[in-house]
């Protein structure tokens, strides 16, 4: 009777130990890590994506700010986290360019990451003064190879996105500039229009009213395709400089080994966010071009950049202490 109890005892716990590792995914709230400052864009990106998958998983989705280290600390932190689905990052495009800016927190997107879906793509636009005699890229590619060196391009910063746009583009055509960096996206577009610098290529959503009230030209956007909120402005390749293209992007990531049906939940739900009428009205008000990529295909843009932004920052030979 006793060796039955036992036996009877330890089939009741394999049994609970079934029931519990077949509950649905979630079982708790889930965590969204902005990499990112309360009320920048990688906090409202996953302010709006917490509020659609609460809508369609029906669990609390939280979002929590870690901010610092160009994005990697936020990163480190759901890289090192429980695979179960339960912590996400909302990761931006400057995930695959901090790891070759700084070794001593490094991270590989490509390998600690399983990528859910692409969310949204931005291009940046290349902005000069609204009085300069420069009008298009063309001009702006005489300028610089008539005068290799003598004229500033701005940024907002040491190694962003709007760095190392520039940074392609003269390795692309051959053209040299010195690089003046800002605290801010607004700084370095005050630059072009005080006559500081020659050029910027800016941030979407900081640049684009001062383009509209008329206080800084756009020559071109560096996207793959015109942006809704400058349908007129050229991208760079039209433009003349065949295969540049620059996205800043956001995406949904989560921690590496995390399961491949969590991951297919994961994706679905954000793709029914993404396909509310609601969300793409608030995406293209932001200038975001639509995307559409799964698992593989946004996996496959992380490690297409990862590779491309190594290369650039090498060759610029781009440090940050």
């Amino acid at each position: 009777m006793k060796r039955s109890l036992q036996i009877l005892a330890l089939l009741f716990a394999i049994a609970a130990c079934v029931a519990q590792s077949a509950d649905p995914w979630p079982t708790r709230s889930i965590t969204i890590v902005a990499p990112g400052a309360a009320g920048g864009t990688s906090d409202i990106f996953a302010r709006l994506l917490a509020e659609g998958l609460s809508r369609e998983l029906g669990r609390p989705v939280i979002v929590e700010n870690r901010d610092g280290a160009g994005t990697l600390i936020g990163a480190k932190a759901v890289a090192g986290a429980k695979p179960d689905g339960h912590t996400l990052l909302i990761g931006p495009a400057a995930l695959t360019i901090s790891p070759h800016l700084m070794k001593e927190m490094a991270i590989d997107p490509t390998r600690d990451f399983q990528p859910v879906r692409l969310l949204a793509k931005f291009p940046n636009v290349v902005i000069v003064n609204a009085s300069s005699p420069v009008a298009s890229v063309p001009q702006l590619l005489q300028q610089l190879r008539n005068n290799p060196g003598r004229y500033n391009f701005s940024s907002g910063g040491v190694g962003i996105s709007e760095h190392l746009s520039a940074e392609l583009f003269m390795a692309m055509t051959g053209t040299q500039m010195v690089h003046v960096p800002f605290k801010g996206s607004t700084a370095s577009a005050m630059a072009v229009a005080t006559g500081d610098a020659l050029v910027s290529f800016g941030n979407m959503a900081a640049v684009s009213p001062q383009v509209k009230a008329g206080k800084l030209r756009a020559i071109a956007v560096t996207g793959s395709n015109r942006s809704s909120l400058l349908p007129d402005v050229p991208t760079v390749a039209e433009a003349g400089v065949p295969g540049y293209e620059v996205s800043t992007w956001f995406g949904l990531l989560a921690p590496a080994a995390t399961p491949a049906e969590v991951v297919r939940r994961l994706d679905a739900a954000t793709q029914k966010f993404l396909e509310r009428a609601e969300t793409k009205e608030r995406l293209a008000t932001m200038g975001a071009e639509a995307a559409d990529e799964g698992p593989s295909a946004f996996a496959a843009r992380v490690r297409a950049d990862y590779a491309k932004w190594g290369e650039v920052v090498r060759k610029a030979n781009i440090r940050i202490d």
